[in-house]
């Protein structure tokens, strides 16, 4: 099946969250024998890859896009158009072009996100014409895949979406790439010192729950470390944060880093946390890359109990559990597992189940049959996608 992959906004060269999914995903349906072409927003140095196509689309606004996606279009001649994108316009025009399907991955409610960042969005007339015309485009499409159920929910009862046609895929990792590794070989290799360190990768935005963190880490004992492996607009908020808390120096802000070094920094860490903030997580619920990949190193995690990290995390085993924007709480549970080295024995036996059954090659398996339901649905009367949908994914 040729899958034509729309990544837009996307630049493949950026060690972030949505680069890693989109590549990983494009990669891992190319290996199940689907030619993929993906066409996304930058790539600079990555703009090959050995598994699958990839162009970089014009600059100039929507218009030249589309003529670059039409065009794309006409020379691979997909049997399915594939769109990870909020408002998939690109999608919806080229799907009348070739007259193929077009499914949309959503990952997360984006009015949410702009008003944590600090730039909400005016509901003004324009905006509601907007938000009208993305709610007509997902409905239109043949398929919603979702990262979470709570997602899967918003997309059908707030945007209409036939829940025949909502699919559910949550995120994988890559067990290659993230895997245990001694953590002595791992703190040489990075040239850090010894003593308690608490990880966290991601990108550095508010509902990441940063800021609870540098709280909980003022409760614990001054020998304790944090790395923060990532990077993100509230940095500098951070920082000064810290400040005021008095425990700059006892945190570093590692940045950006390439994706392949990212397994060392959880290898070299005691406890990796992920302390999502209730506002803007529960909502949506979470199917954080981090969560996947702290487990499959092996390391203890301790997580918030939003919807998605706490299913993770207690059908594992593999940590803590603690309410969200509580830094006494996640202080505690850090503390515990410093202490208590059999969180160490139950890590290890959740890394091999999420290397085993999360990997993104069975992500990609998921999503095959959501494309192939949807494929085969133009081929047969009425429709099977309302017959087939539930139970195959």
């Amino acid at each position: 099946m040729r899958v034509l992959f729309f990544a837009l906004d996307i630049d493949l060269s950026l060690p972030r969250g949505d680069s890693i999914h989109a590549f990983s995903l494009a990669s891992a349906l190319a290996r199940a024998g689907n030619p993929v072409h993906m066409v996304v927003g930058s790539a600079k140095g990555a703009v090959s890859s050995e598994a699958f196509e990839v162009s970089v689309h014009p600059d100039g606004g929507d218009f030249r896009i589309l003529l670059h996606a039409q065009q794309v279009a006409r020379r691979f001649r997909p049997d399915v158009i594939y769109e990870r994108r909020f408002s998939p316009k690109i999608s919806a025009a080229v799907s009348i072009m070739t007259r193929k399907p077009y499914v949309v991955e959503y990952n997360g409610i984006v009015d949410e996100e702009a008003a944590m960042q600090g730039r909400p969005i005016p509901r003004t007339r324009r905006w509601r014409f907007k938000a009208s015309l993305r709610m007509s485009m997902l409905r239109r499409a043949a398929a919603v895949v979702t990262v979470t159920e709570r997602l899967r929910e918003v997309v059908v009862s707030e945007y209409g979406v036939r829940s025949s046609r909502a699919f559910l895929v949550e995120n994988g990792v890559d067990p290659g790439l993230f895997r245990p590794i001694d953590r002595v070989v791992a703190r040489e290799i990075l040239g850090l010192d010894p003593g308690p360190i608490v990880c966290f990768v991601g990108n550095l935005v508010g509902w990441q729950g940063i800021e609870v963190l540098l709280e909980a880490i003022k409760t614990l004992h001054d020998s304790v470390r944090v790395i923060l492996v990532g990077d993100g607009p509230d940095r500098q908020q951070l920082v000064d944060h810290a400040k005021r808390l008095n425990v700059l120096a006892r945190v570093e802000f590692i940045g950006s880093v390439p994706h392949d070094r990212v397994p060392l920094y959880i290898a070299a860490s005691d406890v990796c946390v992920a302390p999502f903030t209730a506002q803007r997580n529960e909502r949506s619920g979470v199917s954080p890359l981090k969560l996947y990949e702290y487990i499959a190193c092996a390391r203890p995690v301790v997580v918030t109990g939003i919807a998605g990290a706490r299913e993770l995390v207690e059908s594992t085993g593999s940590g803590i559990v603690v309410p969200p924007d509580d830094p006494g709480a996640l202080g505690d549970a850090i503390h515990r597992m410093l202490q208590d080295p059999t969180f160490i024995a139950a890590a290890n036996r959740a890394g091999e189940i999420v290397r085993r059954e999360r990997s993104w090659d069975s992500v990609a398996a998921s999503v095959t049959r959501v494309l192939r339901i949807v494929t085969d649905s133009q081929r047969q009367p009425n429709d099977s996608i309302s017959r087939d949908a539930r139970g195959q994914t």
